[in-house]
Parts: C-alpha cells; sequence; structure tokens
C-alpha cells in the first residue's frame, strides 16, 4: 500500500469513475485502474460497485476511505511544511475554528501576521464541535477558536469576551423598522435554524424552552453564513451568532438586537504541551483584536 494508490482510490471515490480520476492525476486510465486493483488485491476485500455507470464505495470501504482520506491529507501537510521552510517560512502554524470566526476575523488576524512576519504560514480548518475530540486526541493544531465550555485535561482554555446573538431578517421585512426583535417573532418567522449541534443552535433552544416556544425551524442549515443565506431569500428570520451577522450586514440582510439575551462565549484553546508563545500568542491576541473591531462594527451597522 502506498501513497499514489491511496490518492487514486481517493479520487475515483469523489468523481464516480476511472477516467475523470486520472485525468485529474494526470495519469492514464490503465494506471489508476492497476493500483485501485493492486490495493484490492493487497486488502482482499472490493472497494468500489459499479451504480448507474458510476463507481461508488462498497460497503467494505467506508471505514477505510475515511482513513485513507486522512492519511493524504496529514502528507499532504508535511509537503506544505517541507515547502513553506524551502521559501524561507519558518514559522508554521495550525489553526482550526468554528465558522463564525472564519468569515472576518481569523482571516483579518492572519493578514495581520503575514505582513508583519513575512516568514509566517498558517494552515485554516474548520471545526465543529462534534470533532473536537478527534482534534484533541490527534494532537493536530496549535490554536483553536471553538465554542465553549471545553472540558478536557488535555487543553489549556482562553475564554473570549462573551457576545450576544441577534436577529437577522430580510430588509424589506415588516419588522425591518423595528428596534428589536423577539422570539416569539423570529419563531413566527417562520424560523430558519442552524442544524443541531453548534453552539448557537443549543443556546437558542434553550432560550426558548425558557420562553415557553418550541424550535420548530422551516429550514435547517449547517452553517450560520447559509442559515443568513436563507434569510436574505425570503424563507424567514434567524438568530445568529454577532460575528456571523456583521460579515453578512446589508445586501438586503439587516441586523437586529433581541429583545430576550442570548449570550455565546467561545474561547482559544491550546494544548497543554503547547504553550502560546511566539507566533502563536501573536496571532491569538490578533484574533482577539479583530473580534472587537467586528462587534463595534456591528453596534454601528444597528
Amino acid at each position: 500500500m502506498n501513497l499514489r494508490q491511496l490518492r487514486a482510490v481517493q479520487a475515483v471515490a469523489e468523481l464516480g469513475s476511472v477516467s475523470a480520476a486520472a485525468d485529474r492525476l494526470g495519469l492514464t486510465q490503465s494506471a489508476v485502474s492497476r493500483m485501485m486493483g493492486g490495493l484490492e488485491a493487497e486488502l482482499g476485500v472490493a472497494l468500489f460497485e459499479r451504480y448507474r455507470r458510476r463507481l461508488i464505495l462498497s460497503k467494505h470501504a467506508l471505514q477505510f476511505i475515511g482513513r485513507a482520506e486522512r492519511i493524504v491529507s496529514e502528507m499532504q501537510e508535511l509537503q506544505s511544511s517541507a515547502r513553506a521552510i524551502r521559501q524561507g517560512r519558518s514559522d508554521r502554524l495550525r489553526v482550526i475554528s468554528v465558522p463564525p470566526f472564519l468569515q472576518q476575523v481569523i482571516p483579518a488576524a492572519v493578514a495581520r501576521r503575514i505582513r508583519s512576519n513575512p516568514q509566517l504560514s498558517v494552515r485554516l480548518d474548520i471545526a465543529r464541535r462534534v470533532d473536537l475530540p478527534d482534534w484533541i486526541n490527534r494532537r493536530d493544531f496549535d490554536l483553536a477558536i471553538v465554542g465553549l465550555p471545553v472540558d478536557r485535561p488535555e487543553v489549556n482554555v482562553h475564554p473570549l469576551p462573551p457576545v450576544e446573538a441577534v436577529a437577522v431578517l430580510p430588509r424589506a421585512h415588516a419588522l425591518a423598522k423595528q428596534q428589536r426583535i423577539s422570539l416569539r417573532q423570529v419563531v413566527d418567522g417562520p424560523l430558519v435554524a442552524h442544524s443541531s449541534g453548534p453552539l448557537m443552535r443549543f443556546e437558542l433552544d434553550r432560550a426558548l424552552a425558557t420562553q415557553g416556544l418550541q424550535s420548530a425551524p422551516a429550514v435547517e442549515a449547517p452553517t450560520a453564513w447559509l442559515v443568513c443565506a436563507v434569510v436574505r431569500a425570503g424563507a424567514g428570520l434567524a438568530v445568529v451568532d454577532p460575528l456571523t451577522a456583521v460579515a453578512q450586514a446589508g445586501s438586503g440582510l439587516v441586523v437586529r438586537p433581541l429583545s430576550e439575551k442570548i449570550v455565546l462565549k467561545y474561547g482559544i484553546i491550546m494544548l497543554r504541551e503547547r504553550p502560546l508563545v511566539g507566533e502563536a500568542a501573536a496571532l491569538a491576541q490578533a484574533i482577539e483584536e479583530e473580534m472587537a473591531v467586528g462587534i463595534k462594527a456591528l453596534r454601528l451597522e444597528q
């Protein structure tokens, strides 16, 4: 088993055909077929089944392909690190974050540090709360920005200033003229909400229960920016974190404070064996400063 075989299987799994995988990898179809055949012979199982002129993963291959994708990703990260060193970028950080911080806060903070330190290189990845234990177990990050609480002995937590959730609604909506929006009005909107899992959905459901309201979204979406896009299209109203709100405000979307307070707590976590020093500490400070800039911009928007 080798990396070329894993890349070939990954490409076929994604594209559904040997010919498309060969085009992507710059190989002949016969070469890709040989790599797949050799790997299947070594494993003793068929990795693909044919369905309507496409190749789909067999039931035996589902767990294997997930591990293969992680191996390929880690090898690509190793190659990126080597290239960064050759280019004189001696400082390299891997940062994972929940989506709200990836729209404006972290890009702005990273840009500041890159301008300040041309030797810095950064890899950014999305971190879902459900995946955080795996990230921690693999020790595969330098900084992580996540919803709190996080109760793991392997990490230290630096809490960020708490923020309050806000309502978002189409600019043409009748409620857009109000200074504040109630949770009942959002629910009657109809409600557009995060899928179950993110901190925002958990805190929204808890706030609705406190008010004797039920969470029955007309539309659910995995990220706040997609929630905002659905609201902008006119499907309903939503409650989102303020960092997403400031990034999505305008272009047909307005932001209003909620009548009921929903507090969201985020923090920067780092592995205990990797304390924040040097560029990691500088980037953490830049993230906190850019977060403050975003919240200030939101107040002006409202």
